[in-house]
């Protein structure tokens, strides 16, 4: 002969196992952000999910103004050291993009000493884009 000591309720199942929070729907980028993510220089743990979330921030101008200057931002990072390139969210969290310089289209014509612009550029590999594209570049001004 067995002694039950106590008696116990039937245990809802509710109470048992709760219900399991349902998985948050992946979040879809839109075709602005995709066309500013696709180019930008990368680098490892570069998190898209938060670079979106600065773009969203951004409004239409800013947006405008950072895809405008990006092709000039990729150019100024070509050669350089990783670790020297921000990250998307850094780029548009601190408004980086307000400062690339545009290069500037010439109105009327202007003189230009290019064998010592292309002297300097040849020891420093730094190109002023106010002349126009690099000599390595489509659309380059300066003499072959």
């Amino acid at each position: 002969m067995t002694a039950q000591l106590f008696a116990f309720p039937d245990i809802n199942p509710s109470l048992v196992d709760p219900p399991k929070p349902k998985a948050k729907a992946k979040e879809k980028y839109s075709p602005e952000f995709e066309q500013f993510w696709a180019p930008y220089p990368r680098k490892l743990n570069c998190s898209k999910l938060m670079a979106y979330k600065a773009w969203c921030k951004l409004d239409e101008d800013d947006q405008s103004l950072a895809m405008k200057v990006l092709p000039f931002f990729i150019r100024m990072c070509r050669g350089k050291d990783e670790q020297y390139i921000p990250h998307a969210v850094t780029w548009l969290n601190q408004r980086r993009f307000e400062t690339v310089q545009l290069p500037i289209q010439p109105q009327t014509t202007i003189n230009i000493d290019w064998p010592t612009v292309l002297k300097i550029y040849g020891k420093t590999n730094n190109w002023n884009y106010a002349y126009g594209p690099a000599p390595d570049e489509p659309g380059y001004l300066g003499p072959k």
